[in-house]
């Protein structure tokens, strides 16, 4: 339970809060005004063209597709066992998270926001799962006193024998018992919670750009019984409870008490490095606490997911101002072509005379088909047809109403390829192609097709990427060591090994290797310690271990299966190379380890590989060891020496060769863009003496022609 600070008030938070509601006060209303566009694009007696909810179905799946891949690695790419596993571990644990606790249901919505509104924001959470339990308080026999008086929990049966004296009592068969005591809360499991934060419920402090806010906050909503377990029964029970849903009746207290909750601001400051909670309709802060999460940004939260910014202010404007007014357009064309199609409808006028003159027929025989004909009887159809009608029937032209509507349409297809040419949503390749392109073409149209939005697929990149280091680092900080074992299935918990039996009489090479033995399993059980306490410590943790994410942008499926492919090629390439120099010269097998486990960390598919191949390396070292003679030994160590040093020679060669290279590339690149700006200068300077004598020539026929007396 929170303890309030003594003294504490929450002016300066209010202050703060209502400074940045004024600050985003138009950009709020203008968000609210955009999602009613979005909401009734279907709706409503006028007719519409949706296309604001077509732009952001378009663009949902382009920016974001699919749950990112936690991606944990060394940051250098050495021998470091116990960094490959703790990644490992890390890995496992965070991508668990983000497929099980929510996180791309949150992405979506972020997404969403950030189409509509240029911001999207989120919250990551710590989740203990508890359960109660009463632990077992042991009761002995050998602490019950003998005579008439026993110890409490017991009591003599007929025959004098010591029973338990109620049924909290619980004997076990040894002869001791126990009670169960209070119940307590212990931990049952954990996880990380993803909150997706509404615009309303997100505020930070005033900064032209995010280096410069200190503090964020979040809107929590609290139930009565949620407020007192929170800051107790004193204070839990003064908040008021003021977010009402709707529909809740005034002047119903019961009804209020049981429907509405308090709104409590949760404030992260990165100046005091504190966390405040407070209400705005109670004077003082009701808790302050130190962070209960120890993270590199401080925050809970990652940077939001920013659409178009300025750099003189953190109030986004959204997309869909950039192209309101051609929408409308499109709006009041559409209704327009509606009305003219309406328009388009058969009619005319007819004699309207006695039975029997034919006008019966007309209609008989026009009301016989399923069309939409209006017929108009005319009486004086002699007059009429004076002024324009020769026959039995004349029909109102529709050519007019067919070219107004052809206009129209055309003039709205501009519009709408204006509003796609302002979003680049005309640049989105569609999947289709030309079957005489080349496959060059075709890559570089795939290239270049969706450049305009690749900046909002890296911005929600960029956000998936914080959340999931967010993740990562609380995992790290927060998760015993038995949730991380049962969540990733890697041993981490550390056991006690037992001291082998040592016999009497035992030779001395199976004392060796049980003592061996006994040595690795030791020191297994310290690697598992070693990678809970790398896991724990920030500092190394940051040094060693690097959290990163792949695309969200959906992929080829082939992917995951690309890569396995193409370490398997490398390493088998690379085995056949070696092969048949280690058999002339196994001594070498050291060195063909090394550089292939330098290969292989290059692949992320290749982790799993790393400790196999250090075990075959050693044991194939191993075996070529020279046996026996010492001087053979120490003229093949030379020889490796001797060649490995021949090696790195070559390499040092290589690069040099490559150097050199590449600044002669650099020379030949600037003596061609001298030469161009010469070749430029020399044609300007040839078009201008060809301008002078142009304007010579032109100045001395003028001269020569003979003056017009006026």
């Amino acid at each position: 339970m929170a303890q309030q600070p003594a003294g504490g008030t929450a002016t300066r938070w209010k202050e703060e809060i209502a400074r940045y509601e004024r600050a985003f006060n138009d950009y709020t209303t203008r968000c609210g005004k955009i999602r009613k566009v979005y909401r009734k694009a279907a709706g409503g007696r006028r007719r519409r063209f949706s296309i604001l909810w077509s732009n952001i179905q378009t663009l949902q799946p382009a920016v974001y597709a699919r749950v990112p891949s936690a991606v944990v690695s060394r940051r250098f790419k050495d021998a470091d066992p116990i960094a490959r596993q703790a990644t490992e571990v890390l890995e496992r644990a965070t991508n668990y998270s983000l497929d099980a606790f929510g996180f791309d249901q949150m992405m979506r919505t972020v997404r969403d926001d950030y189409l509509l509104d240029a911001r999207g924001t989120a919250w990551v959470r710590y989740e203990p799962v508890m359960r109660e339990v009463r632990p077992e308080i042991g009761l002995s026999r050998q602490d019950v006193k003998t005579g008439n008086d026993p110890k409490q929990g017991w009591k003599r049966d007929d025959d004098g024998e010591l029973i338990p004296e109620d049924s909290e009592v619980t004997q076990r068969d040894d002869g001791s018992a126990f009670i169960l005591g209070d119940p307590v809360e212990e931990l049952e499991f954990e996880r990380v919670g993803f909150d997706y934060l509404h615009r309303d419920d997100f505020g930070h402090s005033a900064g032209r750009f995010w280096s410069e806010v200190w503090a964020v906050w979040r809107k929590a909503y609290l139930t009565r019984d949620e407020c007192l377990k929170r800051f107790g029964p004193d204070l839990g029970k003064q908040i008021p409870l003021d977010h009402k849903p709707a529909g809740v009746r005034e002047g119903d207290d019961a009804e209020r008490e049981r429907t509405c909750k308090a709104t409590i601001y949760e404030i992260w400051s990165k100046r005091d490095r504190k966390v405040y909670f407070v209400s705005r309709d109670m004077p003082d802060v009701l808790a302050e606490e130190e962070p209960f999460l120890k993270l590199k940004d401080f925050w809970p939260c990652p940077k939001p997911a920013y659409g178009t910014l300025t750099s003189d202010e953190l109030v986004p404007v959204p997309d869909y101002i950039f192209y309101q007014d051609q929408a409308e357009e499109i709006d009041d064309l559409t209704a327009k072509i509606a009305t003219l199609e309406k328009s388009l409808k058969l009619a005319g006028f007819y004699p309207s005379g006695p039975s029997g003159d034919g006008t019966d027929a007309i209609r008989t025989a026009m009301g016989s088909h399923d069309l939409e004909v209006t017929l108009v009887p005319v009486k004086g159809w002699a007059q009429f047809s004076e002024k324009g009608g020769a026959s039995q029937i004349q029909w109102i032209p529709l050519n007019q109403v067919v070219q107004a509507l052809d206009s129209t349409v055309q003039l709205r297809d501009k519009l709408i390829g204006d509003v796609y040419q302002i979003t680049g949503i005309s640049d989105i390749v569609r999947g289709e192609s030309d079957p005489r392109e080349t496959a060059a073409a075709q890559g570089i149209k795939a290239q270049w097709g969706s450049i305009r939005i690749r900046d909002r697929q890296q911005e929600l990149a960029r956000f998936a990427r914080d959340v999931i280091q967010i993740v990562a680092e609380t995992i790290a900080e927060k998760f015993a060591p038995e949730t991380l074992q049962e969540m990733t299935g890697v041993p981490l918990v550390p056991q006690e090994v037992p001291q082998p039996p040592m016999q009497q009489g035992m030779p001395p090479e199976a004392m060796q290797q049980v003592m061996q033995q006994y040595q690795e399993l030791q020191a297994q059980e310290q690697q598992k310690q070693a990678i809970v306490d790398l896991l724990r410590n920030d500092a190394a943790r940051g040094f060693r271990v690097d959290v990163e994410s792949d695309s969200t942008v959906e992929g080829d499926e082939n992917e995951e299966r690309q890569r396995r492919t193409e370490l398997l090629t490398a390493v088998t390439q690379y085995v056949g190379g070696w092969a048949p120099i280690l058999q002339g010269m196994p001594q070498l097998a050291n060195m063909a380890g090394q550089l292939l486990l330098f290969g292989v960390r290059g692949f992320r598919a290749g982790r799993e590989l790393e400790e196999t191949i250090e075990k075959s390396m050693e044991q194939l070292a191993q075996m070529g060891q020279p046996q026996g003679d010492p001087a053979a030994a120490a003229q093949a160590q030379q020889q490796a020496m001797q060649q490995q040093a021949e090696i790195e020679g070559q390499k040092q060669q290589m690069d040099l060769q490559a150097t050199q290279a590449k600044t002669q590339a650099t020379i030949t690149q600037a003596e061609a863009s001298i030469a161009k700006t010469q070749a430029d200068v020399q044609a300007h300077q040839i078009k201008a003496q060809t301008d002078m004598e142009r304007m010579q020539v032109e100045a001395a026929t003028r001269a020569m022609q003979p003056q017009v007396v006026q």
